[in-house]
């Protein structure tokens, strides 16, 4: 049997701006003869930057034979670790095998860095990649595709033009209307021998098309027993940019290849830490309980996100929206292929060319193979790359988020660029749930240092359009926070008069100073942050980010109505009901 006691952390209270570290101390001793400790560790499994740190002996406090004694380590605090107090695990291990488990407690405040570069400051890309573990590269060709019919013709024009590949992700492929017309032209071109590689997520998929998905999934079987399988011979792949894994040699990768998502285990953490539990949902949890305390029993299934059973609507979900052709041109943005992202709400996609579009390649790449392994019959994608020169426009930097190996690319990413920023920062996003965390310190933070935030989303009007509107009534449960620091949010006003029809704001879309802009899948909520996988291209260029700015402040005047403090107690007593009724989905979003 193994104790631990006399645990210490110094200081108890550190900041999170990367300049401050703790020493964690622990006396461990054994109650067991002929035993000696083996190992005692840290355990930050449950954090933003998951390790664990091994404690060493304090010299002349351990005795030899059994090991017991004093041990201690120096915790540095990460530059945007999430805030709030923390449970960190101690596990001492003995020569048996025998694990104990103490916790030591810690409390993370925000503080921004000081002396950052601007974000328009020629190494910024660099500093943002290193954090988010992203390559930084060049664009030939970068166009806001704003409408959408622009978008779909863009779409729709790019599948019919592939030649040798099409790799498309969407959190929601339709049956009908452009969703029906994009599937055509992707079985279409598999027909033809083109190879088409689809991620899906299966828990919004199945619904939204039972019918279509199976036609998708079962599209290269079906060709193959009929005899209509491609039979030509493939063209040679490119050997440049190859990713990290090879593909299998002699298979045929001519026609359609189906993964569906279905969440994932979380990596980690080991089994001496069953009641494991992931910072930010035990967070969510204090605050709900107003205390601190771990999760009911009953959720604790340590099977989903965070800590959460693996349940669908609340496990891990893909939420990125990217298409490659040949490896040559890509769309990455916030729609979905589906009729009414097309011809009903506001939303935005980026159309690329040039070296960026590699590493969207690269991305989507790595995300089907790590997604294929549980499903054997799914094929391994070529590696299909253009030959791209030098890039002839902006900087661009595309950052991915895949939360269930503990990867948090996406809200790093944003988080450092809010951070360096020194004149305003501008968010169109759907909704805002934001618990407090580290996207909602450096939001008020920013706020009060001086910085103008805007934030446009949708109003009680235009968010009808999606759940009776419980994404706009959760939204007003943060909305004061961001108010009393000086945040500005306005709503989307939509169309008077028709109700059933209303131009659901669905583009995510952040601008930086007038210097740098971010467009993807990422909302300002809990599960873009830790649940959800998703993506942001940001583009280095003053002349589009200030063209950009205008449109947004020129929406903000002609479709948008400020929600003043005034305004706010004018819909608290309006909804109250709802609002409070929302107030219990935050999970959901």
């Amino acid at each position: 049997m193994l104790f631990i006691k006399n645990i210490k952390v110094d200081p108890s209270t550190a900041a999170n701006d990367g300049a401050q570290s703790v020493r964690v101390e622990c006396t461990v001793v054994t109650a067991l003869e002929d035993t000696s400790i083996q190992r005692v560790e840290l355990d930050l499994s449950h954090t933003l930057f998951p390790c664990r740190l091994e404690m060493q002996p304090v010299e002349g406090n351990v005795l030899p034979r059994t090991m017991e004694g004093d041990y201690s380590v120096f915790l540095p605090i990460r530059r945007m670790m999430d805030t709030g107090p923390y449970r960190l695990p101690i596990i001492a291990t003995d020569s048996l095998g025998n694990k104990q488990r103490a916790d030591a407690s810690l409390e993370v405040v925000y503080r921004c860095p000081e002396g950052l570069s601007g974000v328009g400051s020629p190494n910024f890309l660099e500093q943002v990649g290193q954090t988010a573990r992203a390559n930084v590269s060049g664009a030939d060709r970068v166009e806001f595709l704003e409408t959408g019919d622009k978008a779909k013709d863009t779409i729709l024009s790019l599948i019919r033009s592939a030649k040798r590949q099409i790799n498309l992700q969407t959190y929601t492929l339709g049956d009908r209307g452009a969703g029906r017309v994009i599937s055509d032209e992707l079985v279409k071109k598999a027909g033809e021998g083109v190879e088409v590689n689809l991620i899906l997520n299966a828990d919004t998929q199945y619904p939204t098309s039972p019918l279509g998905t199976l036609r998708l999934k079962f599209n290269r079987v079906l060709a193959e027993w009929t005899g209509h399988a491609p039979v030509k011979t493939p063209e040679p792949e490119s050997p440049a940019q190859s990713t990290a894994e090879s593909p299998r040699p002699a298979e045929s990768r001519q026609g359609m290849s189906v993964v569906l998502f279905s969440g994932r285990k979380p990596a980690g953490p080991e089994e001496d830490n069953k009641d494991f539990t992931e910072h930010w949902l035990s967070r969510l949890v204090a605050s709900k309980a107003g205390k601190d305390e771990t999760l009911p029993s009953w959720l604790s299934s340590f099977q989903g996100p965070g800590g959460l059973p693996a349940l669908p609507l609340l496990d891990f979900a893909i939420h990125e929206k990217i298409l490659v052709v040949d490896g040559e041109r890509a769309v990455v943005g916030g729609r979905n292929m589906e009729e009414v992202y097309f011809s009903g709400w506001t939303d935005l996609d980026l159309y690329l060319e040039g070296p960026v579009v590699a590493e969207v390649q690269k991305g989507f790449l790595r995300s089907f193979r790590e997604m294929a392994e549980a499903e054997p019959t799914s094929r391994n994608p070529s590696d299909v790359f253009g030959d791209f020169g030098q890039a002839q426009g902006p900087s661009c930097l595309f950052v991915q988020s895949r939360p269930w190996n503990r990867e948090y690319g996406t809200l790093l990413s944003l988080v450092q660029a809010i951070q360096s920023c020194k004149k305003n920062f501008y968010v169109s996003s759907q909704y805002i749930v934001l618990p407090q965390g580290l996207l909602l310190d450096a939001l008020l933070d920013a706020a009060k240092r001086g910085v103008d935030v805007r934030v446009f989303t949708n109003s009680a009007r235009t968010a009808q359009q999606v759940n009776l509107g419980a994404g706009y009534y959760l939204s007003l449960n943060y909305v004061k926070t961001l108010l009393d620091a000086g945040v500005r949010v306005w709503e989307y006003k939509g169309f008077p008069g028709e109700e059933d029809r209303q131009p659901y704001l669905h583009c995510k879309e952040f601008l930086m100073d007038g210097e740098l802009a971010a467009v993807g899948s990422f909302n300002l909520s809990l599960r873009s942050c830790y649940v959800e996988s998703e993506n942001l291209v940001f583009v280095q260029d003053q002349d589009l980010a200030a063209a950009r700015q205008r449109r947004f402040v020129s929406r903000l005047e002609t479709m948008g109505r400020e929600i003043t403090p005034e305004r706010l107690e004018q819909l608290y007593a309006e909804h109250k009901i709802k609002i409070e009724w929302a107030r219990h989905l935050e999970l959901l979003y």
